[in-house]
């Protein structure tokens, strides 16, 4: 056991740096912090990640390099801390008293709860728990997919060895007026279209756009909408897009490749969100409160018949499965008004880029990411109204096997943390790119 500690450190440190550098290439530019080589003055650069080694060594130098690092951060930017457990380290010690090798161990001094009440104090909040390593002697192919199993066990996921935390600046900003983007996927709901724009009149002290993005209408959606907006003469700028593709998930693409405005709503057209909601977001991530602002239809009272039982049933359950495998809490998953900004959702997309495309909803290729990469998800609860017009677009039977799919992916990617294949071929081609 003597002999094995030189390796356990270089294997921690590997086993570490693999999992932030997946991290770290949905970011920008990255930043390396240490308790040995650390400058509070250095600027820090737009889209960037900051990387901090294992804790400090007491409360008040965590405390100080902490708060040195916040004054010069950005709202979107975000800090990946590496951690160790105090008590395995602590008995690891107790087990080889004479090895020489032992003081390159690291002395984490903080257990996660401690470390989180701590940055809270210096403005941050921990957004993402990540467990990396349960015992560092099971090492191998076969014996590294047990210790990845362990640290996805409820309870035992606690006592990992090493862990990786992801903390937000807690940053309210000034409400500004007209930053809003307001996206709204079409298809057969011709007769919601004068009331979407009473929405859209509602907030136009809010909205810099709104993009309608219309595909695969048999009740005349386009020409409507065309109509409709001709006669608008409001002060918000409407755009037009018809999808070349199929489905919510490609309208709703389409629509955020040609946002100009610095944060983003998903509004539903079906209007069963009432839009003063869409006011509460904005108030909401502007407070600070959070950076991925969801909507949750199931906290509060609904109208009759807006939600069949089965699919109330249905939605209650998954909500329960995503918490889980994304290890993010939610009490609605699929509610389909959202709201970001446009940065994070660069850092998205590159994140969707290193993973397979397994969502045909849209809204999951948002929230997986959103999870994994620690923006910071915060819930607001709508009242969910009965639909007035038209059909639903969801089939309860074959979407809920394609939601036990995409659970199934989230167990294994982000709360298991297992490495995708496609991620190496797109770091590769980022890197040879970036060489040129």
């Amino acid at each position: 056991m003597l002999l094995l500690t030189k390796p356990l450190v270089r294997y921690l440190a590997q086993s570490a740096h693999a999992r932030v550098r997946n991290i770290a290439e949905c970011f920008g530019q990255v930043t390396f912090h240490s308790p040995n080589h650390y400058s509070p003055s250095k600027t820090v650069e737009p889209n960037e990640l900051i990387v901090m080694e294992l804790p400090f060594t007491n409360d008040a130098q965590t405390v100080a390099h902490l708060m040195a690092t916040r004054k010069g951060m950005q709202r979107h930017q975000r800090i990946v801390v590496t951690c160790g457990s105090p008590w395995f380290f602590a008995i690891w010690r107790l087990l080889s008293p004479f090895s020489k090798t032992v003081d390159q161990l690291p002395r984490p001094q903080f257990n996660r709860r401690h470390f989180a009440r701590l940055v809270r104090a210096t403005g941050f909040q921990v957004t993402r728990v990540e467990p990396l390593i349960f015992f560092p002697l099971l090492r191998g192919a076969p014996l590294e997919f047990i210790d990845r199993l362990l640290c996805g066990l409820p309870g035992l996921r606690r006592f990992c060895t090493v862990y990786i935390t992801h903390l937000r600046p807690l940053q309210p900003t000034a409400v500004l007026k007209r930053d809003l983007a307001l996206i709204v996927p079409l298809r057969n709901e011709k007769g919601n279209l004068r009331g979407i724009l009473d929405d859209v009149r509602q907030l136009d002290d809010l909205l810099h756009e709104v993009i309608f993005v219309e595909g695969n209408s048999n009740d005349g959606t386009w020409a409507g909408l065309q109509e409709e907006c001709s006669e608008y003469r409001g002060k918000v700028k409407l755009r037009l897009f018809q999808q070349t593709g199929v489905g919510k998930k490609d309208a709703v693409r389409l629509a955020l490749s040609k946002v100009e405005a610095d944060l983003i709503a998903i509004y539903d057209a079906d209007r069963t969100v009432a839009a003063s909601h869409v006011r509460r977001f904005h108030e909401a991530y502007h407070q600070g409160h959070g950076d991925f602002i969801n909507g949750s239809r199931l906290r509060l009272p609904m109208e009759k018949k807006a939600m069949r039982p089965l699919n109330w049933v249905g939605n209650h359950f998954f909500a329960w499965l995503l918490s889980f495998a994304l290890d993010l809490p939610l009490s609605d998953s699929l509610c389909g008004t959202k709201l970001f900004s446009r940065k994070h959702y660069e850092m998205m997309k590159r994140w969707n880029d290193r993973y397979p495309d397994f969502d045909p909803f849209g809204d999951f290729e948002l929230l997986f990411p959103a999870a994994a990469l620690g923006i910071g998800a915060s819930e607001i609860a709508v009242s969910y109204l009965a639909r007035q017009y038209g059909d639903t677009n969801i089939h309860r039977f074959r979407d809920g096997l394609r939601l036990l799919k995409m659970s199934a992916y989230g167990l294994w990617y982000i709360r298991l943390g297992f490495p995708s294949p496609m991620a190496e071929k797109v770091s590769g081609s980022d890197r040879k790119r970036n060489a040129a």
